[in-house]
């Protein structure tokens, strides 16, 4: 972990280069998506809240802290993890692509490398999910990550039939 890349670019990377979030997406993420708790620090990215690791939520809660602080007085707090100029709107994708690329991180060539690594990781239904993309999006992925999880459902256990 480099302290010297500020908070709000290691989130912004680490939605792109873990969990395969597009930057249009990350750009346009609202807080009312993370769920801090005392135990557990949550992100719902499309359906389903994912349960983040320590490290990444002590990230994202350091950039919340961060953001808080450095918001001005407004009548209505702004909805975006990344303000933009005013902070009413969300910081341009273009902007936080350039961030991002600043540190070396290719935003398109990043959330790729990432889908790979997930698709291989979990079934395409799962990944849909949890990622957002379309079902057959994560299907492809997990043909090219060569894990198509056709077996499945046997993975999961015996299923019983009644009928």
């Amino acid at each position: 972990e480099d302290l010297e890349i500020p908070s709000r670019d290691r989130v912004a990377a680490i939605l792109v280069a873990i969990y395969a979030q597009p930057i249009i997406r990350v750009a346009r993420l609202t807080i009312d998506r993370i769920t801090i708790t005392n135990t557990t620090t949550t992100i719902t990215l499309a359906r389903t809240p994912v349960t983040l690791p320590a490290r990444v939520a002590d990230t994202i809660r350091s950039w919340l802290s961060e953001r808080e602080a450095g918001m001005p007085p407004l009548a209505t707090p702004s909805p975006w993890l990344f303000p933009g100029n005013p902070p009413s709107r969300p910081i341009g994708e273009l902007t936080l692509s350039r961030r991002l690329k600043h540190l070396g991180i290719d935003c398109n060539q990043h959330r790729r490398a990432a889908l790979l690594h997930l698709a291989g990781e979990m079934p395409a239904a799962i990944l849909a999910d949890i990622v957002g993309v379309h079902i057959n999006t994560a299907a492809a992925w997990a043909e090219i990550a060569g894990r198509p999880w056709g077996n499945y459902p046997t993975l999961r256990g015996p299923v019983e039939w009644e009928g």
